[in-house]
Order: C-alpha cells, then sequence, then structure tokens
C-alpha cells in the first residue's frame, strides 16, 4: 500500500508543501495586484505601460450639469466621478441658462481632487425684491455664520430690524432694545458678540 511506502509518503508530503507554498504566493500576488489597482494603476493597452490614476470629483450648484475634460464631453453630469491618468487637465462644467465654469488642475496618480465649489451663475440676472427696509439704514451687521443681519436706522436707534437669511421667503422681524440700557447723549449701539442672534450690546460711548 501506497501509505506504508516511506518513499510514497515522502514525495506525497512534499507535493503537499508545494502545493500550499503556490497556492500562498498566488494569494500574495492577487492581493498585491488588487492594492494596486485599488491604488489607481492599470496597464495602458495601447502602449503597454503602467499608469497609476487619479479620481477627480466634480460637483455644481445647481446640479446636473454637463462635464468636459480637455474639451471632451463626459457621460454623467455634476455630481461626477472621474478617473483618469496623473496629468495636467482643464475641467468645464456648462449648464443650459448658465455661464460656463472652467479650472485647470495638476493631477496626482494615486491622489483625489473635489472641485466642490463650483457655483453656476445665470446668464441673466433677474433683480427680485427681499425685504422692504422702513428707512435707510445707519449701520449693518451680520453673524459670522452669514445667517443672520442686523439693521440698525439713525431716525429709532433702539429698533433693530433682524432679518434670517436662510429663510425662504426671507423674513424680517423687529429686535426692540430696552431704553435702560442706554443714557448716552445719541443712543447708538455697539455690537460686542455675535452668536446666533444678537446677544450682547454696548454703549458706544
Amino acid at each position: 500500500m501506497d501509505y506504508l511506502d516511506p518513499k510514497k509518503k515522502h514525495a506525497h508530503k512534499i507535493r503537499i508543501f508545494v502545493g500550499y507554498g503556490l497556492f500562498a504566493v498566488l494569494i500574495a500576488l492577487a492581493t498585491l495586484l488588487l492594492v494596486y489597482v485599488a491604488d489607481g494603476y492599470y496597464i495602458d493597452r495601447s502602449t503597454g505601460e503602467v499608469i497609476q490614476n487619479g479620481l477627480v470629483y466634480v460637483s455644481s450648484r445647481p446640479g446636473g450639469a454637463e462635464v468636459y475634460l480637455n474639451g471632451e464631453k463626459q457621460r454623467g453630469v455634476t455630481d461626477e466621478r472621474l478617473v483618469i491618468p496623473s496629468n495636467t487637465y482643464t475641467i468645464k462644467v456648462t449648464k443650459k441658462g448658465y455661464r460656463d465654469w472652467g479650472r485647470t488642475i495638476r493631477l496626482e496618480g494615486g491622489t483625489l481632487r473635489r472641485l466642490t465649489y463650483t457655483k453656476l451663475i445665470p446668464k441673466t440676472l433677474l433683480p427680485t425684491v427681499g425685504i422692504n427696509l422702513r428707512s435707510n439704514p445707519s449701520s449693518v451687521s451680520q453673524s459670522i455664520d452669514k445667517r443672520w443681519l442686523v439693521i440698525s436706522y439713525a431716525d429709532s436707534p433702539l429698533s433693530l430690524s433682524l432679518i434670517d437669511m436662510n429663510a425662504s421667503p426671507i423674513t424680517n422681524r423687529t429686535l426692540q432694545i430696552p431704553k435702560i440700557i442706554t443714557n448716552n447723549k445719541d443712543g447708538r449701539l455697539k455690537v460686542v458678540e455675535w452668536a446666533g442672534v444678537v446677544r450682547q450690546v454696548q454703549q458706544n460711548t
């Protein structure tokens, strides 16, 4: 019987170890290949060269805009992901009724570039009335997050307009400052701290 023959038993062990070794090498090569593919490497079929890709993410406001890469229209629209070799590219974003937007970028292999600040401007700007002010403002201040706008008036310095710029439509509320906190000559106020709304005021002496 073969399993009782020492020579055949030894040869069988060698075949098993060789098989395990080849299988381990195959797994290592497959893992290495997957790592390179994940890092953007691929073989150019026309030249046979190994090239590393990069990723460009293009978004726009409003969305649904066409994307051109070096003058060639891409399949998708914004928000679009472009997997392309490292190089210098001219990217253009177009949408009907809006002005074209363009930018030249240098893309390195294995890197990600985000063009997420694309804001398309309409070709025709139509003025609209957001709010009506009761008189000419004497001063205007805006919160750090650009949401709140506070307007004061020379004829009524204690009656401020508090405007929420994020509301649709824009809302205008009156913020009445108590008379007890002002006893100076002109009654003017100075903003000391901004938060979500005006929290603290100080006499402008």
